[in-house]
């Protein structure tokens, strides 16, 4: 069955960067016109198993299956019409090579097709090998074919038009992972053994060598590369010098705990591993794909990742492109050296990994106090170095929030209600009391020795922990409305919140407690339904959870709303103010953007701290010594250096860090050359507009 895409979508997310620029290293990708991370385009076909993938010259080749039939597509990086497809019964796998397609199907036939026009596939010859291939490996003039696991199949494609069978290599033993690279198949063989062939007569195979004592598992890669062969499983990897083949040499093994620092895989699902121009990727089917420089083929060092929560079905390299692969079909793209920037190699610390922080992160004197399914303390001091120091769990599970006041902390906890800790007890942080006021305390605030306690029916009590083992209630009020729990500020007397009471409705509240014995309220109605609010100044800032991300901008004495900036593809889910006012605001994609304060609210940076695909909110954001320290709805604690705050200037166009002719100048060759860095406006198009802009930037000057 031939097809093109004229009537079946592809999904392809692509990661981009459509600013003018890149400034910042290690942290935040810092843009001066906002940056889309993530393309997503319609899911091809529904229900469908994906699982293969090759990548080449920009072009992706992904296989597919179920219960009807299964295939192969050849797309370009439009995704959704860009591109065709073959598909069959008798279907089983499927590789490229330049212009062609490798397919194997279970009439025991391979075929080759042209795919050069990926939009009209054809056959070009077809030929019967005798046997079921499947792990297929194709260079040159030379395909290869695993079938029943003890042996391989050698095919002579020198005439696309007319394969022919040249060998078979048989009883070799359990074949795990077959390459081929410069007329030398490699096999992997169960036994521990990696077997080298010289295949430049594909019609008499003659075994050059034996490399000994590796350690060969079930879902095992093979790559070769320029003298070295990279062999992987659910170990670790082996480097071997290829330098003198008839002589192989193990030079370097390292488990995956080592290669890959930090980062919570499930090694025993290794899906695919690609190498090209001194990069090597890995990707497991939970727990992401990496990136490792192999410059120096003996010491392979982590330098990107793209830490997911979902699965993968493979992975591979596409001239400095990671690209991956998802079940359902979604094909993410990245430009390894944007990857690195705008996610640093940062680790989830080990004792942070549990949900211990998706409620809200504290930090205080070098100290993280998060609050999750447990209250949990952490050293943090120096970020390279966490340490765990303390950690509380109760029946109620679920710790909303917490305050800390000279050495204790009060935590919201649930049907637990209000608990007092004793950080400074001499036995270790220690439990004075817990103390439960109404039903569930979901909310606590501090303003000097003032603290507001927030139960979940709307009951307020202010109290006085001047006395800190001694709370003293001063007042106590109800609200008309439920409170949601990450929207409570507190200041001055006055506390501030929001309650969504419907579908894109919600009401704000300021309480003043000033006169403890008669507490006022005020009320105000919005289109918006807000998840967390941030106080700084006059303003408050109010974050909306819906399909299109935004930030409200509320009045501080009267709670309307001054302005609004909606339209990110993610619903926001977090917000705090750091240093100069800026703002980090997490979203449910697991990206922490970077915005200037109102009345700017203009993006300087964004960071996918989680994978797009695993849906894993930002939930709380804390900030120590230029690290931001996120906390995620199921993805533990993630560490983002925000100690740049991008400060780059827009008119400084070739950023030399000064503003001259030269700046102008080139604005005007990337304008000719229709380069996206000039659309300062952010509309897809190049025009006067930008022009405009760019001229404005540049008479205002930089700061």
């Amino acid at each position: 069955m031939n097809y093109a895409f004229s009537d079946i979508g592809v999904c392809f997310c692509a990661l981009v960067a459509t600013s003018a620029s890149v400034f910042a290293a290690d942290g935040l990708a810092c843009t001066t016109a906002g940056v889309e991370l993530f393309i997503e385009l319609t899911t091809p076909f529904p229900g469908m198993e994906w699982d293969g993938l090759d990548t080449e010259d920009g072009v992706y080749l992904c296989t597919y299956f179920n219960d009807d039939f299964a295939g192969f597509v050849v797309m370009g990086s439009g995704g959704y019409g860009d591109g065709g497809g073959v598909s069959s019964e008798g279907f089983r796998a499927a590789t490229m090579a330049g212009s062609y397609a490798f397919v194997t199907e279970s009439s025991s036939t391979v075929i080759v097709y042209d795919i050069h026009d990926r939009h009209n596939i054809v056959e070009l010859g077809r030929v019967q090998a005798g046997v079921l291939l499947d792990e297929l490996a194709v260079d040159g003039d030379v395909f290869a074919g695993r079938y029943d696991e003890l042996g391989v199949s050698i095919i002579d494609v020198q005439d696309p038009a007319n394969p022919v069978l040249a060998s078979n290599l048989s009883s070799l033993g359990l074949i795990r992972a077959i390459d081929i690279r410069d007329d030398l198949l490699s096999i992997a063989i169960g036994s521990g053994e990696i077997l080298l062939f010289d295949v430049s007569d594909p019609y008499l195979p003659a075994l050059v060598s034996t490399v000994e004592h590796v350690d060969i598992d079930f879902n095992h890669r093979l790559r070769n590369e320029e003298d070295w062969l990279f062999s992987a499983g659910q170990i670790g990897l082996d480097v071997i010098s290829l330098d003198d083949q008839s002589q192989p040499v193990v030079v370097s093994h390292f488990g995956y705990d080592e290669l890959l620092d930090g980062f919570a895989i499930d090694p025993s699902e290794l899906r695919s591993m690609d190498v090209e121009d001194s990069l090597l990727s890995l990707t497991f089917e939970y727990g992401g794909g990496f990136v490792l420089d192999i410059s120096n083929p003996q010491q392979p060092h982590l330098i990107a990742h793209h830490d997911s929560q979902g699965a993968e079905r493979a992975g591979a390299m596409d001239h400095g492109q990671y690209v991956q692969l998802t079940p359902t079909g979604d094909l993410y793209s990245s430009d390894v050296q944007a990857l690195t920037t705008a996610n640093p190699v940062m680790p989830v610390n080990g004792l942070l990994r549990e949900r211990s922080a998706f409620n809200d992160i504290d930090i205080v004197d070098g100290r993280l106090y998060a609050s999750g399914w447990a209250y949990t303390v952490h050293d943090v001091s120096d970020p390279s170095s966490i340490e765990q120091l303390e950690y509380y769990q109760f029946k109620s599970e679920r710790v909303f929030g917490a305050v800390q006041y000279e050495g204790y902390s009060y935590l919201a906890a649930g049907s637990e209600g209000l608990v007092l800790i004793d950080h400074a007890h001499p036995d270790g942080g220690q439990i004075l009391f817990s103390y439960n006021p109404i039903e569930s305390v979901i909310g606590v605030c501090l303003d000097g020795s003032d603290m507001l306690v927030v139960d979940e029916t709307g009951v307020v009590m202010l109290m006085d922990i001047t006395i800190p083992e001694f709370p003293r209630i001063v007042s106590v009020a109800s609200l008309p409305y439920e409170i949601e729990r990450r929207s409570i500020l507190f200041e001055d007397l006055v506390m501030y919140s929001i309650s969504n009471i419907g579908q894109d409705q919600s009401v704000g509240m300021k309480l003043d407690l000033s006169n403890p014995l008669e507490p006022s309220l005020w009320t105000e109605f919005y289109d918006y339904n807000f998840v967390s609010l941030a106080l700084r100044g006059e303003y408050i800032y109010a974050v909306s959870d819906g399909d299109q991300g935004g930030v409200a901008i509320l009045d501080r004495s009267s709670l309307s709303m001054d302005a609004d900036h909606f339209g990110f593809t993610g619903g926001f889910t977090s917000i705090e103010v750091i240093q100069d006012d800026q703002l980090l605001v997490g979203d449910s994609t697991g990206q922490v953007i970077l915005l200037e304060p109102y009345p700017s609210l203009e993006v300087r940076g964004v960071i996918q701290a989680r994978s797009a695909n695993s849906r894993t909110d930002v939930q709380a954001i804390g900030v120590h010594q230029g690290v931001a320290f996120v906390g995620f709805d199921w993805g533990g604690v993630g560490m983002i250096d925000v100690s740049d705050q991008c400060s780059a200037c827009l008119a400084d166009f070739d950023s030399d860090g000064d503003l001259d002719f030269f700046d102008i100048s080139s604005f005007i060759v990337a304008y000719s050359n229709d380069d996206p860095s000039v659309d300062f406006n952010d509309d897809g198009s190049l025009n006067f507009f930008d022009v405009s802009l760019f001229l404005e930037a540049f008479a205002q000057g930089c700061p």
